[in-house]
């Protein structure tokens, strides 16, 4: 297998590097992190010479453009310094032709004349544009003929005035770069396979949604994963190319080439992280899912119907089953026993205009898990909420006693508690009895949290509980969930209940014994629910010797 031809052929096709990579099987992230020196090797060096001459090209033309731009402002001013220069030339031959007396009146004429030659030299330049080189050769220029023995020391007021105006154009002389029109950018062509999905090009609004997604439910998590929801039309494009392929090489393998997803993963995640400054973690409990959407998809998924009409049809009629009338299962069934010349025929093409957008970004931390031993000293409150045909029976509950300093710390508000909040009990009481000693052991399940609480701040919460007086927790601790499934099975299933033996004044006959002695470890099978089986019972007649009233 060629893979420069291979690589060449799919960008003939209109595919971007990294989809040309995708198609020849590579799978390492190296390779994807750096595209652009990777492709060089497989790009043919005519295209590398047609694509240089043409970005020449169009930047030759620009910047050609701004170039005249700049050389005319230049030009004005230059002319427009030139005006100045003529104005001190005056100035110093006017000066020249008098015979300067200290104690005189005609130096007074002198320094007026100067004065005014100076401010009518710079009439209506107040505005002109001039840049940094001209106000030093200007500056220079004023030094030298204005500091002469010939002038009376009134003559340096006017110095000074024109070294103020000099400022003041000075200030002026930068080029409006406003008026100067930007440089076009090169149209990027979007990729016939993954429609712009992989190329970096577009990401920038991708990485823009989910910084503003993440500042906004504050996470303090330090790593993250990622995850995207891609076009699903991007599996329609794919069979094609991989046809197309293999029509041209008979020795490539279809099922060599690398998941949409996974040259994602290469490339996305590890520029997401200087965006975010997070650092990529696959195990991380943050993960960032990504939805693109493409315009065109449902209208290029209408070949399928053509392609198999059973099984969209079958589809349509089950309006409750299959929501969705395109998902990815349905299109890759429908794919399976398609050909190049049955798609092109129902329409199929790999023209593509426009490029996938990021429409939404989904933040989503993974549950944390709270464990403890509750105490329960009330016997008139339930473990949780008891609601009786839409109307409180108890004002409380258990469950909400504890869940309520929980939400005060996550800023939770009573309906959130109640949705991302939930406990987990290894068994449960009712609401008429107390549970004493060690406490029931427990765990709280906080689906979403932005952020793991601090050992002071667990205790707090456990002093809070214990406040109420109905209920006592001593402490609190993270764990993960395959503890929880521990906690939960904790309470035994078989428990054990003592008695008070009382001897019969009859003699026990030792035939009475031995009926005693086999009904050992018997299993008794009553008609009571469950939670009562385990009431004792004797081992002869299986009558009912727990406390009266409770019988069934």
């Amino acid at each position: 297998m060629d893979n420069e031809k291979i690589f060449n052929f799919c960008k003939n096709l209109g595919c971007c590097d990294a989809c040309c990579f995708r198609y020849l099987g590579f799978k390492k992230p190296s390779i994807y992190n750096n595209i652009e020196e990777h492709a060089k090797k497989y790009k043919k060096e005519a295209c590398i010479k047609d694509t240089v001459i043409t970005n020449n090209c169009t930047s030759n033309v620009d910047v050609a453009i701004s170039s005249n731009i700049i050389s005319n402002e230049t030009d004005n001013l230059q002319s427009k310094t030139s005006i100045v220069k003529d104005e001190f030339i005056k100035t110093e031959n006017k000066t020249k032709n008098y015979t300067i007396d200290l104690e005189s009146t005609e130096a007074v004429k002198i320094t007026e004349d100067v004065k005014c030659n100076t401010n009518n030299g710079t009439v209506g330049l107040e505005s002109s544009k001039i840049d940094n080189k001209d106000k030093v050769n200007l500056t220079e220029y004023v030094s030298t003929h204005v500091n002469s023995s010939t002038v009376d020391s009134e003559s340096n007021e006017a110095r000074k005035d024109l070294d103020n105006i000099t400022e003041d154009l000075a200030k002026q002389s930068n080029i409006q770069l406003a008026d100067v029109p930007p440089v076009k950018k090169r149209k990027i062509n979007v990729c016939v396979s993954c429609v712009g999905v992989l190329q970096k090009e577009y990401w920038q609004e991708s990485f823009d949604m989910i910084k503003e997604v993440l500042d906004k439910k504050g996470y303090e998590c330090a790593t993250y994963t990622c995850g995207l929801s891609a076009p699903i039309s991007t599996l329609l494009r794919e069979k094609i190319i991989l046809f197309k392929i293999v029509e041209s090489f008979s020795s490539y393998d279809p099922g060599c080439y690398t998941q949409l997803k996974d040259a994602w993963r290469f490339s996305f995640r590890e520029q997401l992280a200087t965006t975010i400054k997070k650092s990529l973690h696959s195990e991380s409990p943050l993960m960032i899912t990504v939805n693109m959407d493409y315009a065109d998809d449902l209208q290029e998924l209408e070949v399928l119907k053509t392609v198999s009409p059973e099984l969209f049809m079958s589809r349509s009629k089950q309006r409750r089953r299959f929501p969705t009338e395109f998902t990815r299962v349905s299109v890759e069934k429908a794919l399976e026993d398609a050909s190049l010349a049955e798609l092109e025929r129902c329409g199929a093409t790999l023209h593509c205009d426009k490029h996938a957008q990021c429409v939404s970004v989904v933040c989503v931390h993974g549950p944390q898990y709270l464990a403890g031993r509750y105490i329960k000293l009330s016997r008139n409150l339930p473990q949780s909420p008891w609601v009786l045909e839409g109307r409180r029976v108890l004002p409380t509950s258990v469950q909400e006693i504890m869940f309520e300093p929980l939400a005060r710390l996550y800023h939770l508000s009573s309906d959130q508690a109640e949705s991302r909040l939930k406990l987990i009990a290894a068994g449960r009481e009712d609401v008429d009895v107390r549970c004493l000693g060690e406490g029931r052991p427990f765990a709280i399940e906080l689906t979403d949290p932005t952020r793991q609480l601090k050992p002071e701040e667990l205790q707090s919460v456990c002093e809070s509980i214990s406040k109420s007086g109905d209920v006592i927790v001593h402490s609190l601790c993270y764990i993960t969930k395959l503890n929880v499934r521990a906690t939960r099975r904790s309470a035994s299933n078989c428990p054990t209940q003592p008695a008070i033996c009382e001897l019969q004044p009859e003699p026990m006959s030792r035939n009475g014994c031995t009926e005693i002695w086999e009904g050992r470890g018997r299993r008794c099978r009553p008609s009571c629910p469950r939670r009562l089986t385990w009431w004792p019972w004797t081992s002869q007649r299986f009558t009912w010797t727990g406390p009266p009233g409770r019988q069934r």
